[in-house]
């Protein structure tokens, strides 16, 4: 199935997708010879890490981790990294969003990071590392690179769990006095938050206004997942909601959903083509 990778340039002021095959049980499109590498990655770390053909959604977290400050080769200058991942418990988070994390975490990428998974159900930290180790077991990413396994513990120790709503005030603020406290046990240095939205697409402008509201650092960028509106017109809304909150340099898309309604479109004039009369 074709995965998706961020191309910049194409229908601006939009950052959008393009498709990027990824056959099964390797990863391509991603390594030397990649269409269009985008420029933020120019770390060394970074570099070596995209030309070693790591996953979609691992590169795309890197993507919007980097900052002016990481084209020096040197972590001490480069921000620590408070990655909430909003949805925590839904498929998507489990599937894709965490071992891409663990990806990265597994290959030095996450040295100075705290990861918060976000969601509605009563969980307890311990519980929630249960559901995420099972994912990770589990995961293509895991299958993949079977040495990964070796990484898991040390990555659920960066892990923690917190429950509320994704548009209220109240949860944001209780999220932002978490992360402070967080942040504050790493290394001396400024931070870049960064929130990864694997939730329903009518939730991203509430969620990004809680966000806006009450949890900001002086450095903050949103991924946003799932279908970036059903067509040109409701992408345009969402667009302009979160505009109106994040500047553009800021958001960072992904939509693995691109094209899906024209291939599932063909795919059934295939199926009624070839069916016996």
């Amino acid at each position: 199935m074709a995965r998706l990778a961020i191309a910049r340039g194409i229908a601006p002021p939009l950052r959008v997708c393009a498709p990027v095959e990824r056959a099964q049980g390797s990863r391509r499109g991603l390594g030397s010879g990649a269409r269009g590498a985008p420029p933020r990655l120019a770390t060394a770390a970074l570099s070596a890490f995209v030309q070693a053909g790591r996953g979609v959604r691992a590169r795309r977290i890197a993507m919007a981790a980097q900052t002016a400050e990481d084209q020096k080769d040197h972590k001490d200058q480069r921000p620590k990294l408070a990655m909430t991942v909003m949805g925590a418990t839904g498929d998507l988070a489990k599937v894709e969003t965490f071992p891409a994390l663990l990806d990265l975490f597994g290959h030095g990428m996450l040295e100075d990071a705290v990861i918060v998974g976000f969601a509605r159900k009563d969980k307890t930290r311990e519980e929630f590392h249960d559901i995420v180790s099972e994912a990770l077991e589990n995961s293509h990413v895991c299958k993949e690179m079977p040495e990964l396994r070796d990484s898991i513990p040390g990555f659920l120790e960066r892990v923690h769990y917190f429950k509320g709503s994704y548009d209220s005030d109240e949860s944001m603020a209780e999220l932002d006095s978490f992360l402070k406290e967080e942040e504050g046990k790493l290394r001396e240095g400024p931070t870049l938050r960064l929130f990864y939205m694997a939730i329903p697409p009518f939730v991203f402008p509430g969620a990004a206004q809680a966000i806006r509201n009450k949890a900001m650092s002086d450095n903050t960028r949103l991924i946003v997942e799932k279908p970036f509106g059903h067509d040109l017109s409701s992408a345009t809304e969402l667009q302009e909601k979160l505009g109106a909150m994040f500047e553009e340099e800021a958001i960072y898309r992904m939509d693995h959903f691109l094209g899906y309604e024209i291939n599932q479109s063909r795919s059934g004039l295939a199926t009624s083509f070839w069916s016996p009369s």
